[in-house]
């Protein structure tokens, strides 16, 4: 049996390391390719800020439990991983909980696999939604649920026997330097990929600074350097 979950999030901001939290988690899940019903939909108070419609939610604490035990063992199907595996776990690790990609049996990130069949184009969730046909209209979910089930949607589709390459996975040793995410943050805000754009902004040494865009470019952020040297920010704003 193939157990898949289609997973999205929604946050009070672009970064788990600036102390942006989670507030809402949609699963979907799928069984040999087929949609069972068993989905997971949850809000959380971040227990921050000012979001008065979140006071009555659930902190992400009284959940982690029941949402490890959801995923746990499946393949985790994600849009844009790296930002959605930062937030997660840095949920788990205020908790003393192992990191997600030591729960689950992999990871597929649905932008990495666009960004190999559709090189220069847009490969948002959205993008990709209109590009294969996935309806937007008639659906009964919300939130990041309907996310998720978009995602799982367009997943299959990218996926259909003889019409896409074997999924590309998430890497959990992308985020292993300590500087990626605020790395990745620099890039995404000042749409600069240049390796002394990064070692100016974090003051850090060269051949880091050239680590860290490496890395970016194998997680679908960046593109590989032209000509000139200089990198492309991959439509990474916009999930």
């Amino acid at each position: 049996m193939s157990r898949q979950i289609a997973l999205d999030i929604e946050t009070t901001g672009l970064s788990a390391e600036d102390g942006s939290r989670l507030i809402e988690l949609g699963c979907v899940e799928l069984v040999n390719r087929k949609f069972t019903g068993n989905n997971l939909h949850l809000i959380f108070n971040p227990g921050c800020g000012s979001l008065e419609f979140l006071r009555d939610k659930p902190q992400f604490a009284e959940a982690a439990d029941e949402i490890l035990r959801y995923l746990q063992g499946a393949e985790i199907i994600l849009h844009d991983a790296a930002f959605d595996v930062g937030f997660l776990n840095k949920e788990l690790e205020r908790l003393g909980k192992p990191a997600l990609d030591t729960l689950v049996a992999s990871i597929t990130d649905t932008r990495v696999m666009a960004e190999a069949l559709y090189p220069g184009q847009r490969n948002s969730l959205a993008a990709l939604c209109e590009r294969l046909n996935v309806d937007f209209f008639g659906r009964t979910m919300h939130g990041s649920l309907l996310d998720a089930q978009l995602l799982a949607d367009v997943y299959l589709r990218l996926t259909r026997p003889g019409s896409a390459p074997a999924p590309r996975r998430f890497d959990p040793e992308i985020q292993s330097d300590p500087l990626y995410a605020q790395a990745v943050q620099a890039v995404r805000q000042s749409r600069q990929a240049s390796t002394l754009f990064v070692q100016q902004r974090l003051k850090i040494g060269y051949n880091r600074a050239a680590r860290l865009l490496q890395t970016m470019e194998q997680a679908g952020l960046v593109s590989g350097m032209n000509s000139d040297g200089k990198r492309k920010v991959l439509e990474i704003c916009s999930r």
